[in-house]
């Protein structure tokens, strides 16, 4: 049996309303050790993007570069994000080395990423040259870095470090 596409809008289901739920995002546990399922409304899902947007502005150019987990919400926010926008999303395999990622970062022309204090820590403690990121803006979130890592990352990794705290819960 053939599926057949509705004659009219008349036809179509409305649509969901703002206070439905979208998505549930699964935590990484980082608030307790047990990570938790959090549903999201298309409310949330939209402010959660305008306010992105308002401090870290993207475009059609941009290419974000993958290297979170994208089955939790930071990477898949940011990776929806640089869609939503008209820009591209680079998604490699997993990747060993800083080197690696340098050499990614070169041949894809990447321009901006979303990494965690944990990713940032181990590219800026990497023997790759300096800066392992080079010109690629850094959108870090999930846990606080301290003054002198900051000031070690934007040293060996990226010039171009945002800090975006927030919690995957309240958006």
């Amino acid at each position: 049996m053939a599926a057949t596409a509705p004659r009219d809008a008349a036809d179509l289901p409305p649509p969901p309303g703002l206070d439905m739920v979208s998505f549930i995002s699964r935590s990484s546990g980082t608030t307790g050790s047990i990570p938790k399922l959090s549903p999201a409304t298309f409310r949330l899902a939209l402010l959660r993007g305008r306010g992105m947007l308002e401090r870290f502005p993207r475009g059609e150019d941009d290419r974000y570069l993958k290297l979170t987990n994208i089955a939790f919400a930071f990477g898949r926010n940011a990776a929806t994000r640089a869609l939503e926008n008209g820009g591209t999303v680079i998604m490699p395999p997993p990747l060993r080395h800083a080197a690696e990622v340098t050499a990614l970062v070169r041949r894809h022309g990447a321009t901006w990423t979303a990494l965690t204090p944990v990713h940032l820590r181990d590219l800026a403690r990497s023997d790759a040259p300096a800066p392992v990121l080079p010109g690629v803006r850094i959108l870090c979130s999930t846990a606080a870095l301290s003054p002198a890592e900051r000031r070690l990352i934007r040293e060996r990794v990226s010039s171009e470090l945002h800090i975006g705290y927030g919690a995957n819960e309240v958006g």
